[in-house]
């Protein structure tokens, strides 16, 4: 959606000649939701750069489900390390931290020279809850059985096939081995057999599945476009006695 601010199209219709302000620096674009680091993704604004590299005006704003992004690239010519490369032309660009909980909508706003953009993203969320299924005062041992509910959304994403045990003792790391796992089952309870050759300790046990996220809202820009896959966390800490 367009904000219309009739001064500033005034002073644009009298200079002749200004550029234009807002995102029709870079228009036609596109609003992208790309995969970055483990919990992070990078909100970037794609455009045709035959026609020349663009850089948005200073007053340029995003945010992540109304958090104010801090660290914004305005898009321009940079020289990439090590110095003495071809500059390179990048879009505007901005890091920002995916939501928590994987049930939890990511909603991107961004203003630009009184031009506002929104799009809403559903299953990014970095985070799937799995929480030990365990008796009152139930201790875990080497090489057992533990069942894991997992929270809202374990049907909407794609489980890998092995898990890795880490054990550490204290602040040192002592050994890791992969566990083979399955999908949960529709009640939502994934079955985690323990490897029994590993020493008891702090285990951390990693499980990254892979989440198909989905634009379900894109307002402003030509098109929205979010990374076909990402990483879901649904690891454990457990501490396992002999």
């Amino acid at each position: 959606m367009r904000l219309p601010l009739l001064s500033s199209a005034l002073v644009v219709a009298m200079a002749g000649c200004a550029p234009p302000g807002g995102f029709d620096r870079i228009s036609p674009f596109t609003l992208q939701l790309a995969v970055g680091v483990i919990g992070q993704t990078t909100v970037a604004f794609a455009y045709d750069q035959s026609h020349g590299c663009e850089t948005l005006a200073p007053d340029l704003s995003v945010k992540m489900n109304d958090v104010e992004v801090m660290h914004l690239f305005r898009g321009g010519v940079v020289t990439p390390y090590p110095f003495g490369s071809a500059p390179q032309c990048l879009p505007p660009s901005a890091p920002v931290s995916r939501p928590g909980p994987f049930d939890q909508k990511a909603t991107i706003t961004a203003t630009s020279g009184g031009d506002a953009l929104l799009m809403e993203v559903e299953d990014v969320g970095a985070k799937l809850d799995a929480q030990p299924m365990l008796a009152p005062g139930e201790q875990v041992h080497v090489g057992q059985l533990v069942h894991l509910a997992v929270g809202p959304g374990f049907d909407r994403v794609q489980w890998p096939q092995s898990a890795t045990a880490t054990v550490h003792q204290g602040s040192a790391f002592i050994q890791a081995a992969d566990v083979p796992i399955s999908s949960p089952s529709a009640a939502g309870v994934l079955d985690l057999q323990l490897p029994g050759n590993l020493p008891s300790g702090t285990m951390h046990v990693t499980i990254d599945a892979i989440t198909h996220p989905r634009v379900t809202r894109c307002e402003g820009p030509d098109a929205c476009f979010v990374s076909p896959s990402m990483v879901v966390d649904s690891g454990v800490d457990l501490d396992v006695v002999p």
